[in-house]
C-alpha cells in the first residue's frame, strides 16, 4: 500500500491559498498512487489567533466540502486536521474522508500544548479510538499527542495497525520529533505515518522531517530538508503482525494495569 504525507507551508488566515496549496500536493500523491494521504496539522487555517472561533466559523465547511470534493476525485483516504467549531467551543479536529467522499469518522485533539494557548483557544477532546477503514485499523495522533504514549497504546490494544500523525512540531525539538514517533512505531509494533509542516508563524520555526517508520522502529522514508515536499513511501501491513511473531511482547495488566477497552465503552 502507498501512503503520502504532505510536508507544507501553512499561511496563517490564508485558507484559499492553503487549499490550493494542498490540492497540488494530493494531486501528486495520487499521480504516484497513493491510497491515503496525509496533511499537516490546522492545514487549512494555521492557528490564527485570536480570532480563532471566527476562522473556524467561515472556513469549516468549505474546507470540509473540498476533502469531500478531492477525495471522491482522487480516489484516496484524506486525512489531517482543521479547527472545527462547536457549540462547546473550536476542536483541532482530524478528519477521516474515505476515497468515496464520505466523512467515516474524526478525532478531536486531546492533548492542547499551554506553551502556545492552544489551551485557551481550543476545547479538548475526550474520546480515544481507532477508525476502521478499507485497508485496517488507524489511529490518529495529534502532534503534541504523541508524547503520551497510553493513547497510542490504547488504540493499538483496540486493533489499530498504523497511527497517522499531523503536526505542527517546531524547532528546536526535531531530536524529540524523530525520537517519540520512532518510540511509537516501537513499543507499539505498528507503521507510523507524520506529516509535519514548514515555514515560519509568528516565532515559531518549523523544520518539517514528515516521516514513514516502520514497526521495527526503521525510518523507511524521510524528509531532511525544511522545504515542502510529498513525501511517498510504500507500507505493507502485513509486516505489523510479523514483527509481532518474531518479537512477541506479552504485556502484563496484572501488574502495571490495563489499557483495554471496556465492555460498553
Amino acid at each position: 500500500m502507498i501512503v503520502s504525507a504532505v510536508q507544507m507551508d501553512v499561511r496563517t488566515r490564508e485558507v484559499r491559498t492553503n487549499v490550493e496549496t494542498a490540492y497540488r500536493h494530493i494531486q501528486e500523491a495520487a499521480r504516484r498512487g497513493s491510497r491515503v494521504v496525509l496533511l499537516p496539522e490546522m492545514w487549512n487555517t494555521g492557528f490564527s489567533y485570536p480570532d480563532l472561533a471566527d476562522v473556524a466559523r467561515g472556513s469549516y465547511g468549505p474546507t470540509l466540502t473540498f476533502l469531500i470534493e478531492t477525495a471522491r476525485e482522487t480516489k484516496t483516504w484524506l486525512v489531517g486536521t482543521i479547527p472545527e467549531p462547536s457549540d462547546s467551543g473550536v476542536y483541532n479536529a482530524m478528519h477521516w474522508v474515505s476515497p468515496n467522499g464520505e466523512v467515516v469518522a474524526w478525532y478531536r485533539k486531546a492533548h492542547l500544548f499551554t506553551p502556545t494557548a492552544e489551551g485557551e483557544f481550543f476545547v479538548a477532546g475526550s474520546t480515544c479510538e481507532p477508525v476502521t477503514t478499507d485497508f485496517g485499523r488507524a489511529g490518529g495522533l495529534i502532534c503534541f499527542d504523541i508524547r503520551f504514549p497510553e493513547m497510542a497504546r490504547r488504540l493499538t490494544l483496540a486493533g489499530a495497525a498504523f497511527l497517522f500523525v499531523p503536526a505542527q512540531f517546531p524547532h528546536p525539538r526535531d531530536a524529540h520529533w524523530e525520537t517519540l514517533l520512532r518510540a511509537r512505531a516501537i513499543e507499539n509494533q505498528v507503521w507510523v505515518i507524520a506529516a509535519n509542516r514548514v515555514g515560519e508563524s509568528g516565532k515559531l520555526a518549523y523544520f518539517g522531517k514528515s516521516m514513514v517508520v516502520d514497526p521495527w522502529g526503521e525510518i523507511i522514508e524521510c524528509e531532511e530538508g525544511e522545504r515542502e515536499r510529498v513525501l511517498t513511501a510504500e507500507v505493507e501491513p502485513g509486516m505489523v503482525d510479523d514483527v509481532r511473531r518474531r518479537l512477541p511482547c506479552a504485556r502484563r495488566p496484572d501488574i502495571y494495569g490495563d489499557l483495554e477497552p471496556r465492555r460498553g465503552e
